[in-house]
């Protein structure tokens, strides 16, 4: 009778402790081993206001086989998500601001440091911000771990152009290239992000557009281009390229003055009132030195063209719907032919530069404007697919991509160097004079739907 009575208090011991595993495992305790690991997310300090963490907070644990063992979502800073985990080391990655309404996360089973954080089609970007830290778990010890966000994009706030003439009917404005997004890590990825705005016409004579749209830092230094549609269907275009870029963590307000004066100006100002500083871009151009548009980089309610299909004579390299918004297709056109032995100084890139730029203005198409080289992620997505896109290229009667020791083709690289790449993606300086050397330039269209 005494064995039973203590078999029975031994089960019930059990079960108990069975239960209150299970309410902590309910309760969304991630429990692979003994080690509890607390983790809490602060925003940035050193800024110019208070930085309030964007919600969800998105966290995902990584062993040292990159292997994603744990993933939590947290309502608010405020929060602390604990992790049972075993001894050992770990990378924490915290992407916040992405919720399951707008954005596709991975999960738990699926990620990787690489995976995109992917905007689901029709959506704009929160405020995403982004940080990650090493932890090491040691047997009996609890760990705190505080991760410092960092804010991954900038705000648009408004446009404004002042002092337009009366026959002007429309305004465009677009920005670009931008990034699409980011990933797990919080690196940037997709390098063919743009914006795009209808300005309205007032009471007051000034056109406007209120954004306050979050976007992703720009591709190194951004384009911005204004179309002036007249009302005799005539399109100026003002493009302004910037020599620095489009920072994250900054409100960027745009002023534009036409000026009508003897000798007529536009002016651009555009202030950034930060989060952590501020910033002033000031730009004077003439008039008289803005092209006629007529092919454009912002085409508006005109329905865009499909890859793989020909657009003006190019080569339709992709046509993706912005992960900007929904009413945005951005359009990169490959030139449909190329040319090569370029003459330079391979150790001047100003000099590059010069030879690459009369070799643009030679293969750039008529009704297509912005040629320029390739970025090296379209240079790596040509190199990828140059299988398919050759077969394209050969059905609709354009220039193929070369391949050996012939197909090596200029890019831009992410600092703003020249450079070359081969099929294999290795790249390396230009040289002068190569036959193998080719300049084939892309550009970008984007189309708008009011």
């Amino acid at each position: 009778m005494k064995d039973k009575m203590l078999f029975s208090f031994a089960f019930l011991l059990v079960l108990a402790m069975f239960v209150s595993c299970s309410k902590d495992l309910a309760d969304g305790d991630d429990a692979l081993g003994g080690v509890t690991l607390r983790i809490k997310a602060r925003g940035q300090s050193g800024a110019a206001s208070e930085m309030t963490v964007a919600t969800p907070i998105n966290l995902y644990v990584f062993d040292t086989a990159g292997q994603c063992v744990a993933y939590k979502s947290v309502a608010s800073e405020k929060d602390v998500a604990n992790f049972k985990l075993a001894a050992g080391a770990y990378r924490v990655y915290s992407v916040a601001g992405a919720d399951a309404a707008n954005y596709s996360l991975p999960t738990k089973e699926e990620a990787t440091p690489q995976s995109v954080v992917a905007l689901k089609e029709g959506m704009a970007h929160g405020d995403i911000m982004a940080a990650n830290s090493v932890v090491v778990l040691t047997d009996g010890e609890e760990t705190d771990v505080t991760l410092t966000m960092s804010r991954k994009v900038f705000m648009l706030r408004n446009v404004t152009i002042s002092d337009v003439p009366e026959n002007v009917a429309a305004i465009t404005a677009n920005v670009s290239p931008l990034y699409e997004g980011i990933n797990v890590a919080g690196e940037y990825c997709g390098e063919n992000g743009a914006y795009s705005v209808v300005l309205e016409k007032g009471t007051d004579g000034k056109w406007t557009k209120q954004c306050d749209a979050f976007l992703m830092e720009s591709v190194g230094n951004p384009v911005v281009t204004f179309n002036f549609t007249t009302t005799d269907g005539k399109v100026k275009t003002f493009r302004y390229v910037s020599d620095k870029p489009l920072a994250a963590n900054y409100k960027v307000d745009m002023t534009v003055n036409y000026q009508r004066v003897a000798e007529p100006l536009l002016k651009c100002l555009i202030n950034g009132v930060s989060w952590a500083g501020e910033q002033t871009w000031t730009i004077d151009v003439k008039e008289n030195e803005m092209g006629d548009n007529t092919g454009g980089d912002v085409k508006v309610d005109e329905t865009a063209p499909e890859q793989g299909t020909v657009y003006k004579g190019c080569y339709v390299l992709k046509s993706e719907q912005s992960a900007v918004s929904g009413n945005i297709t951005i359009v990169t056109l490959l030139a449909p032919k190329s040319k090569c032995s370029l003459i330079f100084n391979a150790d001047d890139q100003a000099d590059v530069k010069k030879a690459v730029d009369a070799g643009i203005a030679e293969l750039a198409v008529k009704g297509v404007d912005g040629w320029r080289l390739p970025t090296k992620g379209e240079m790596e997505y040509i190199m990828d697919n140059r299988a398919d896109i050759n077969n394209n290229l050969k059905t609709l009667g354009l220039e193929l991509i070369y391949k050996d020791m012939n197909g090596i083709y200029y890019f831009l690289n992410t600092d703003n160097k020249i450079m070359c790449m081969n099929e294999v993606k290795s790249s390396f300086p230009p040289s002068s004079g190569k036959a193998g050397r080719n300049l084939r330039p892309v550009a970008t269209v984007t189309f708008l739907k009011k």
